[in-house]
């Protein structure tokens, strides 16, 4: 019995193979862990291209939807504080108005993200920002839905007082509606420099393919 326990290599026959097997746990632990924080990066950098794209895009829609929309107003208010007969301000809004032309805003992106547990995986401040945003394009579309159905109606049932109707409607929503593109405006244009910060180069790189 003594014999056999020295010729036992405490070191080479039992410590070795117990330290070589830990070794090699924790190198695979290691290795997936490392994995799996490099897929939720390539993840996370994905989600803010596709949001950074849709702000983009948003951010044109608005623009070209803004200018008419305050040419718009500003007409209307310019109308008012001369004082022009109803008749006048009518004929002269039916001369200008082309349509609501709302802007189309993309919401993909974002609805993805969140799908994707974007919530998890993006930053918070950066997350929050991109909601509220959303959130407020949510609420300009409401508004849009709600001036086009009220135009509908009174397109649909015209009467002898249907273009002053228009008018005053018009007049009413545009203010709030050429206010919110403002804003939104703004704060895609933060989020697009947020997002820039953000990436760093690896925007930079996407960009360039």
């Amino acid at each position: 019995m003594k014999t056999v326990f020295r010729d036992i290599s405490w070191f080479k026959d039992v410590l070795l193979p117990v330290v070589v097997t830990m070794l090699g746990v924790y190198l695979g632990i290691l290795a997936s862990d490392w994995q799996d924080q490099q897929r939720e990066r390539e993840l996370k950098q994905e989600m803010l291209r596709q949001i950074y794209r849709e702000a983009q895009s948003n951010v044109q829609s608005l623009t070209n939807s803004y200018q008419y929309h305050l040419q718009l107003k500003d007409s209307l208010e310019t109308w008012r504080q001369q004082q022009l007969p109803d008749a006048e301000r009518i004929r002269r809004g039916q001369q200008l108005f082309r349509g609501l032309n709302p802007a189309f805003l993309r919401s993909a992106a974002f609805t993805s993200a969140i799908h994707g547990g974007g919530l998890q995986i993006l930053p918070y401040d950066l997350f929050h920002q991109t909601a509220s945003i959303y959130t407020g394009q949510q609420k300009l579309d409401d508004m849009n839905q709600i001036l086009l159905g009220k135009l509908v109606d009174l397109f649909t049932n015209q009467g002898e007082d249907t273009g002053q109707a228009i008018y005053q409607l018009i007049q009413i929503y545009i203010v709030d509606i050429v206010r919110s593109e403002e804003m939104l405006m703004k704060e895609n244009k933060a989020l697009i420099e947020k997002i820039k910060d953000t990436l760093g180069n690896e925007l930079n790189k996407n960009e360039k393919d």
